[in-house]
């Protein structure tokens, strides 16, 4: 949720220890920012998913609790403007942006129908709406009229239509309730073809749009539901089954969905798994997707680091 201000989990990583294939114990515990000493091995570890060695202790950054955090539930007046309001929340946040989530409309019905105690804050209705937070360690900065500046220009400029910033932590919970209670609400809502991709930023409204029409293209009555961190570009992307189409038919057609969607993402130049990684099920879009030289020189490292191929067998590499 806080990759816009902090970065992933893979920055957070200063040093590593990991057990080898032979048994040697690799070990670079150290909290250097900067060490330009050859090829990476930490970087190479992380994300890996154990088919290179068993990491057993990690030197991790830390950062200060923030000391201001102000939230609020924002609705678009439409998906493009999702980006606008990005774009604006940057230019005047002065780096305090730490949060940058889109909600479906359709989430957030769901998530009213399926998850006790989510409602929506507002009392307008719009298709997309995001919740967007500052916060700082520093004492002195009203982020909250920083805040309202930003949700105040964004609305003279027709970028949103509404938005409710939070009074208290019991407020606050309630909104960051409804982006827990989508994922809950998607399980209790029925069957459905989900997705983990990631395009450029710039790239997020015409992606969800695009796989949206796609999708119903192909199968009338599906629906679209996309969700997550537009300030990364990271989407979750799920398409219900219609009411009127067997499930057993529904399953079986999961294949061409995972086609449309993947072969969506790839002209995008985006990720076909952003967040999730590779295991097994995504074994067949690394030998579609992935750019051949770059599956070449991992199955030369993973060679000559496990030729034995002991850790983690038929993961990741197809």
């Amino acid at each position: 949720m806080n990759v816009l201000r902090y970065g992933n989990a893979r920055e957070q990583v200063l040093g590593l220890q990991a057990v080898l294939p032979d048994g040697q114990i690799w070990s670079d515990l150290n909290e250097l920012r900067k060490n330009n000493t050859g090829y990476d091995i930490r970087n190479l570890l992380v994300g890996s998913e154990g088919t290179l060695g068993v990491i057993t202790a990690a030197v991790l950054k830390l950062y200060p609790q923030p000391r201001q955090v102000e939230t609020a539930f924002v609705a678009l007046r439409d998906l493009e403007s999702s980006l606008k309001l990005l774009t604006t929340a940057r230019m005047d946040s002065g780096g305090t942006l730490s949060s940058f989530e889109l909600i479906p409309k359709l989430g957030i019905e769901l998530a009213e129908k399926h998850v006790p105690g989510c409602r929506n804050p507002l009392s307008t209705s719009s298709d997309w709406h995001i919740i967007m937070v500052y916060s700082s360690t520093a004492n002195g900065t009203d982020l909250r009229l920083a805040l309202e500046n930003t949700l105040e220009n964004a609305l003279d400029n027709g970028i949103i239509s509404d938005a409710v910033i939070s009074a208290s932590e019991t407020q606050t919970a309630q909104i960051w309730k409804i982006r827990e209670g989508l994922v809950e609400a998607q399980q209790m809502a029925g069957e459905r073809y989900t997705y983990d991709v990631s395009v450029k930023i710039s790239q997020v409204p015409e992606f969800i749009e695009r796989a949206g029409m796609l999708a119903q293209s192909k199968m009338t009555g599906i629906r679209p539901y996309a969700f997550g961190h537009v300030g990364d570009g990271n989407i979750h992307l799920s398409l219900f089954q219609p009411d009127d189409v067997d499930g057993t038919v529904f399953r079986s057609r999961l294949p061409e969905f995972d086609e449309l969607i993947f072969d969506l993402v790839h002209e995008y130049g985006g990720s076909f798994s952003a967040e999730h990684g590779i295991g097994l099920l995504k074994l067949e879009e690394m030998s579609s997707y992935k750019d051949p030289a770059g599956l070449s020189v991992m199955r030369t490292i993973k060679q000559a680091v496990d030729p034995s191929n002991i850790m983690n067998p038929g993961k990741v590499l197809p």
